[in-house]
Parts: structure tokens; C-alpha cells; sequence
């Protein structure tokens, strides 16, 4: 699931949130079936927690959602410009459907 960019060097924040978020969301269906990885995704549900979480899994998604060209200047800019709460609640306000692409 990816967010449609007309340009591949630009709007990849929110395809970052959006493969983090995927991500969270796995680790907190696993999270139902273990209560010992429950209790360790606790920090996590807390909003601060959660916004670092986000931003540690976006800067693990660059590998794959970024050109290879341009992964190390949007390493650097996420690490000095980490993902903020109104960005992370822009992306979740999108339309789901914005987000689907269906590769055949």
C-alpha cells in the first residue's frame, strides 16, 4: 500500500508514515496473542512513544520506499525533521482508498 506520487523524489514522508504505520499495526495484531510482547509494545501506546516508534520505522522504510539515489539526503532530513504529530495525523486522515495501488 503506497500513497500515488506524480514524482518519485517527493511526497515519500507520507508513504514513510504510511509503511510505519503498517508496520505498528501488525506488531499490535501479533502484540493480541503474546503477553510478554504486549506488555513490551506498552511505552509504544503512549503518544510520545508512539511518535518515536513511527519515526524509527519510517527511517527503516527508506530502504524501500525511497529512490536508492536519495535514501541518505532523506535519512539525513528525517533524523533532523523527524515525522510530527499533525503530519502523522494528516496521513491518517487520508482516505484509505488514496493509498491502494493495485499492481497487476
Amino acid at each position: 500500500m503506497k500513497f500515488p506520487q506524480n514524482n518519485p523524489f517527493i511526497d515519500y514522508r507520507n508513504n514513510l508514515i504510511l509503511a510505519a504505520l503498517v508496520e505498528i499495526d501488525h506488531l499490535n495484531r501479533l502484540s493480541t496473542a503474546s503477553r510478554s510482547l504486549s506488555n513490551a509494545l506498552a511505552p509504544f501506546k503512549e503518544p510520545e512513544g508512539f511518535l518515536s516508534l513511527v519515526n524509527e520505522l519510517a527511517y527503516n522504510a527508506i530502504s524501500h520506499s525511497v529512490p536508492e539515489m536519495v535514501a541518505d539526503q532523506v535519512q539525513e532530513e528525517l533524523e533532523e525533521m523527524p515525522i510530527t504529530q499533525p503530519e502523522l495525523d494528516a496521513v491518517l486522515n487520508k482516505p484509505i482508498g488514496s493509498a491502494l495501488q493495485i499492481t497487476l
